[in-house]
C-alpha cells in the first residue's frame, strides 16, 4: 500500500518539475512498475485461480499491464 501512495505522489510531479527532471520521474515510474509486476506475480502464484475471482485483482493486473505495455511501446 505504501509503495502505491509513493508512486501516486512522485507521479503527481508529472507536469510541475521542469522538463530536464521526467528522466528521474521516468526512472521511478520504471522501478514501480517493477515493484507491481513482481506483487502481481507472488498474488498469481499464491492464489492461483482465485485471482481473477476479485474485481479488485482484475483491475490491478489490468493497470500492471498497461504499464508493461507503456514501458515496452515508450522503450522505458
Amino acid at each position: 500500500m505504501s509503495s502505491v501512495v509513493i508512486n501516486t505522489l512522485i507521479l503527481s510531479l508529472d507536469g510541475l518539475l521542469p522538463n530536464n527532471d521526467n528522466y528521474i520521474l521516468d526512472q521511478f515510474n520504471f522501478y514501480f512498475t517493477i515493484i507491481f509486476t513482481i506483487d502481481m506475480g507472488f498474488k498469481l502464484i499464491g492464489l492461483g485461480k482465485e485471482y481473477l475471482l476479485d474485481k479488485i485483482n482484475i483491475f490491478d493486473g489490468f493497470i500492471v499491464t498497461l504499464s508493461i505495455v507503456e514501458l515496452t511501446i515508450l522503450g522505458g
